[in-house]
C-alpha cells in the first residue's frame, strides 16, 4: 500500500503564543507542491502568525515546520515573503531594493542582469516610471506593489503573502491579482503559496484550497477545496453556482466562530458578574 505523498510546506501540531496569551492552539496544514492556498479569519486568529512561521521568523513553542521535509528554523531565500507594510529600505531606490533581494536569492547573476530583471518585475507591477524613486516618494500602495515585484523577482518556490493588495485600489487589485495567477500559472515547477486575505471572493478567486481559521487561540475551522476549473474569468466565476455555495460556506463558518466567541464572552462575563 503505497502512503500519502509527503506535503512541501507543513506545520505540524503547531502551537505558539506570546507570554500566556496563547495565538495558536495545536494548528496542523499540509500544503502540497504547486498547491495555492487562501487564509481567511478574523482579526486575532493568527493568519499572519502562520506566515511568519512558515517564513521562519518565529518558532513554534510546540509542534513542528517543514519545507520539502527539512525542518523550518529561521528564514531562507526558499521562502520568499509580502508583508503588509511592503519593507523596503527607504534609503535605496525602487530598483536598488529589487536589486538587492535578486543578488540575495541568484548571486551568480552579473549586476547588469539582476538591474534588467528588476526593471523587468517593476514594470509587471506597473511601476515603469518609478524605477529611480525612493520609498518616501511614493505612495503605500506603489510601494507595496514594489515589495511584490520584489519577491516575484526572486523566484523562490514558496512564496508567503500577508494581504499583499490589502492597500490598492481596486483596479491594481485586480490587475495585481491576474498577474500573481500568471506568474504562478507559468511557474516551472509551480510555485507553493499561502495568501493572507481577508476578501471572501479574493480567496475564493485565487486559491485552490481556503482555510479558514477560528480565533481565540487560533484554529482551522474549515479546510475546503475550490470546484472551479481553471482559468477562472472575474464575471463568469462570481456568476457560477459553485462560487456561490463556497462563498456562503465561508461566510457562514466565520460568521458562526464569531457567534460562539461572543456566547463565550457573554458567559463569562456573567460569571464574573459583570
Amino acid at each position: 500500500m503505497n502512503s500519502a505523498p509527503q506535503p512541501a510546506l507543513e506545520l505540524d501540531s503547531v502551537s505558539f503564543g506570546y507570554g500566556k496569551g496563547a495565538v495558536l492552539a495545536d494548528l496542523s496544514l499540509g500544503l502540497r507542491e504547486g498547491e495555492f492556498v487562501s487564509l481567511l479569519g478574523p482579526s486575532g486568529s493568527g493568519k499572519s502568525t502562520v506566515l511568519r512561521l512558515l517564513a521562519g521568523l518565529e518558532i513554534p513553542q510546540r509542534g513542528h515546520i517543514r519545507h520539502r521535509g527539512k525542518p523550518v528554523t529561521g528564514p531562507g531565500i526558499d521562502r520568499g515573503v509580502v508583508f503588509q507594510d511592503y519593507s523596503l529600505f527607504p534609503w535605496m531606490t525602487l530598483t536598488e531594493n529589487v536589486v538587492l533581494a535578486i543578488g540575495k536569492a541568484h548571486p551568480q547573476l552579473e549586476r547588469k542582469e539582476r538591474r534588467e530583471l528588476a526593471e523587468e518585475y517593476l514594470e509587471l507591477v506597473g511601476l515603469a516610471d518609478a524605477h529611480g524613486k525612493y520609498p518616501q516618494e511614493l505612495s503605500g500602495g506603489m510601494c507595496q506593489r514594489g515589495a511584490i515585484a520584489r519577491a516575484l523577482a526572486m523566484g523562490a518556490p514558496v512564496l508567503l503573502m500577508d494581504e499583499p493588495f490589502g492597500a490598492l485600489d481596486p483596479v491594481n487589485r485586480t490587475r495585481l491579482q491576474d498577474l500573481l495567477l500568471e506568474v504562478w500559472n507559468s511557474s516551472r515547477p509551480a510555485r507553493t503559496i499561502v495568501f493572507v486575505t481577508h476578501d471572501v471572493d479574493e480567496a475564493i478567486l485565487l486559491a485552490d484550497r481556503v482555510v479558514v481559521l477560528g480565533a481565540c487561540p487560533g484554529r482551522i475551522i474549515a479546510d475546503l477545496d475550490v470546484p472551479i476549473p481553471r482559468p477562472r474569468p472575474r464575471r463568469q466565476t462570481y456568476l457560477r453556482p459553485e462560487f456561490q455555495g463556497l462563498r456562503k460556506a465561508v461566510t457562514d463558518y466565520l460568521q458562526g466562530d464569531m457567534l460562539q466567541r461572543l456566547s463565550a464572552a457573554d458567559t463569562v462575563a456573567e460569571a464574573e458578574g459583570i
